[in-house]
């Protein structure tokens, strides 16, 4: 597997490089470039999971499994402002745009508003942003120019404008967001594997859910032969591509029909 080469860098190094912006890269089982696909030429196109030479499921996983992501930042892509749900024509419509519209349609509190309920620190003048928020002083001329109070920035413009938390992928503001939604979304599912006040997984069972990965998932559910153990990192020395049939996944048999289920089984300590 030659073609791999490339690939194997130091983790730190390979986190951050960067590829083709716009474009989600098709590969082959030897992560030899197949082809090219554009966002908004199959939004909404389930053609693009179905067997041909270059474009099918198991080139896009693998692509999307081993190309890197772009920086996070204020910015937002040309296939997002530009050409998405452009269909046939040459253009398309501003998603970033919309969703604006969309937060004052649905009554989305403000920005302002948000980082007050989050008991986060509250601007109460276009120059408190930089100190309370961490928006760069450039950007607040641009804010003070399109609203006339501070309390009317909408919550998607004043939460993209933030720097991002140290470690991680999001801002400030969106990140309380998103720690109280996946909170809740797993306390509030009662399906939720880890949510058994029923004892309805053996501590055998539970482990073995446990032990899956969402790179053995990609393998059972496609033809693809190798991925790294932690697919939604690079590969590199420390996540190198791997044999789907060495990766860890659900132990099935430990559902089998005729197994005991007469003794009362106690929760996982995970479920606590």
């Amino acid at each position: 597997m030659q073609a791999l080469d490339s690939l194997y860098k130091d983790c730190s190094a390979c986190t951050n490089q960067l590829l083709t912006a716009c474009l989600d890269r098709l590969l082959d089982e030897e992560r030899s470039l197949t082809g090219l696909a554009r966002l908004s030429d199959w939004m909404n196109r389930p053609l693009i999971q179905e067997a041909n030479c270059t474009v099918n499921f198991d080139h896009l996983v693998r692509g999307m499994t081993t190309q890197h992501e772009e920086r996070v930042d204020q910015y937002v892509d040309k296939e997002i402002h530009t050409y998405m749900f452009k269909g046939n024509k040459s253009v398309g419509t501003d998603l970033h745009a919309i969703d604006i519209q969309r937060s004052r349609d649905h009554g989305i509190p403000f920005y302002i508003d948000v980082r007050r309920f989050f008991n986060l620190s509250v601007p109460t003048n276009f120059k408190d942003l930089t100190k309370c928020c961490g928006i760069s002083p450039e950007n607040v001329e641009k804010l003070k120019n399109l609203y006339e109070n501070v309390n009317n920035i909408e919550l998607i413009v004043g939460g993209g404008l933030e720097p991002l938390v140290h470690g991680t992928l999001s801002a400030e503001t969106y990140r309380c967001m998103l720690t109280e939604q996946f909170k809740d979304s797993r306390r509030g599912d009662r399906y939720f594997y880890q949510n058994c006040e029923d004892n309805r997984f053996r501590p055998e069972q539970l482990q073995s859910i446990q032990d899956a990965s969402i790179a053995k998932v990609f393998c059972d559910n496609s033809e693809i032969e190798y991925m790294q153990p932690r697919a939604f990192e690079g590969v590199c020395n420390d996540n190198p591509l791997t044999a789907c049939h060495e990766l860890k996944g659900v132990d099935l048999t430990l559902w089998r029909d005729g197994t005991d289920k007469s003794s009362k089984h106690s929760c996982h300590r995970s479920c606590h």
